[in-house]
């Protein structure tokens, strides 16, 4: 299951959580697909609004 909380119009919040994602054994490449996708919708639906709690564009210390 994903969940995402955004900001909407007016300073209200939407709330979105999708439908479970049950996986079985061998399925796995395909959930991570689906929960690929449904990060992407709301990345593309809220583009200003995520958040990343790491810097991933510097390398990493000691490495230049």
């Amino acid at each position: 299951m994903t969940a995402f909380c955004a900001m909407a119009p007016g300073g209200r919040y939407r709330l979105e959580i999708d439908p479970p994602i049950w996986v079985k054994p061998g399925e796995e490449t395909s959930a991570l697909a689906t929960t690929v996708a449904a990060l992407e919708r709301v990345i593309r639906a809220y583009p200003t609004q995520w958040f990343n709690f790491f810097d991933a564009w510097s390398p990493p210390h000691g490495h230049a």
